[in-house]
């Protein structure tokens, strides 16, 4: 699907979220309720031109309510903190189905919206699938994954915990160490992951 969407669309983009992991892995490790696609922020016009004429654009926004899902307009530049549009939303749950998210750079470099200590080289963030779909590296979509939930600092989801057993293995020896160092990064020494990470890597 992801494909059909982005055909004609010339800027990079990449499948992002589980399903990454599985174009990653090439098989289908589980069922997936969403697909994620990456642009980069800084062709979002153009995003918006490629997609406005078959999709409902919805960006995603927060005040002290919640989020909200608003029309995204022509000629609105997105701005931090949005970086979500929704282009199909789940009729049984209301959960997001399809969605765009905006990823930041300088340079030629991609960096963290939360974190811009934490940075990749453009030329690395992406991979082809065996059937030529672009995904997001596999050590950056883990490092997203690894997000707490405060204020217990839990690891947010059990989906997210089997991912990363299932992908860690895989992990050339470059991708380990990135994602190691952008776990210090966040969290000092207090990520369980880094244990594992660092056994892989020795």
């Amino acid at each position: 699907m992801a494909l059909s969407i982005m055909s004609g669309f010339s800027a990079p983009w990449y499948v992002a979220g589980g399903w990454a992991l599985d174009l990653f892995l090439n098989r289908v490790r589980r069922q997936h309720y969403d697909l994620d696609i990456v642009v980069f922020r800084r062709d979002q016009v153009e995003l918006h031109e490629h997609l406005s004429q078959d999709w409902p654009l919805l960006k995603v926004t927060e005040d002290s309510e919640g989020h909200h899902r608003v029309p995204w307009t022509r000629g609105e530049w997105l701005e931090l903190p949005v970086f979500q549009v929704v282009l199909k939303v789940n009729e049984e749950d209301g959960t997001n189905a399809i969605e765009v998210l905006l990823s930041e750079s300088e340079g030629d470099q991609w960096f963290h919206r939360d974190f811009s200590n934490v940075r990749r080289s453009l030329s690395s963030v992406g991979l082809k699938s065996a059937t030529d779909v672009p995904y997001f590296a596999p050590e950056i979509v883990l490092f997203y994954k690894s997000k707490p939930v405060p204020p217990q600092g839990r690891i947010n989801g059990e989906k997210d915990q089997a991912d990363f057993a299932e992908i860690q293995p895989y992990l050339n020896a470059e991708q380990r160490a990135w994602l190691h160092r952008a776990l210090q990064s966040r969290y000092g020494d207090h990520h369980h992951w880094l244990d594992k990470l660092q056994a892989l890597h020795a």
